[in-house]
């Protein structure tokens, strides 16, 4: 399996923001299926510098239920392949993926500059978005079959709708 620092994989997170190896996302899936595999989540690229002080409307904040809330869903995910919780969808009449990779150009704009700070010339083309309730997002990148948390927004201030 080959592995490349600072490297693009599949629109996702560059491997420049861990400083690790992280296998070309062609080899691993050669290897393993992402989408059979059971979901498993990191915490190495939790982006803690948002909120107000820097530029961002989303922030993680102290909210003990927002915290349960989060740890709840991904216990839940856990116990899912990644071709199950892809599989999820949404919306009543109009059913549409209730989770799902997001380009970053339609992000809101500090998102994308927050996305710029922390990847530079490798900033991946893609996020994937997590929709835990009403407007409750978590955000981040899947690379393999782990999902890689970056933000958790609580009021879709990362990708604002008019409702």
């Amino acid at each position: 399996m080959s592995s490349a620092k600072n490297k693009k994989i599949r629109g996702n997170a560059p491997a420049a923001h861990t400083n690790k190896s992280v296998p070309n996302q062609r080899s691993f899936d050669e290897v393993t299926k992402y989408e059979e595999s059971r979901f498993q989540f990191s915490s190495e690229m939790i982006d803690l510098e948002v909120g107000k002080p820097h530029g961002c409307a989303w922030e993680w904040g102290p909210d003990k239920e927002i915290w349960k809330d989060l740890l709840d869903c991904l216990s839940d995910f856990s116990q899912k392949s990644w071709k199950e919780i892809e599989a999820e969808r949404t919306g009543g009449q109009k059913r549409h993926k209730k989770h799902h990779s997001m380009d970053v150009s339609i992000l809101h704009k500090s998102a994308q500059a927050r996305i710029q700070k922390l990847h530079g010339d490798d900033a991946p083309d893609s996020i994937f978005r997590f929709r835990l309730s009403g407007t409750k997002r978590l955000w981040g990148f899947r690379i393999g079959a782990i999902f890689h948390i970056v933000w958790f927004d609580a009021n879709h201030d990362v990708y604002p709708v008019d409702k």
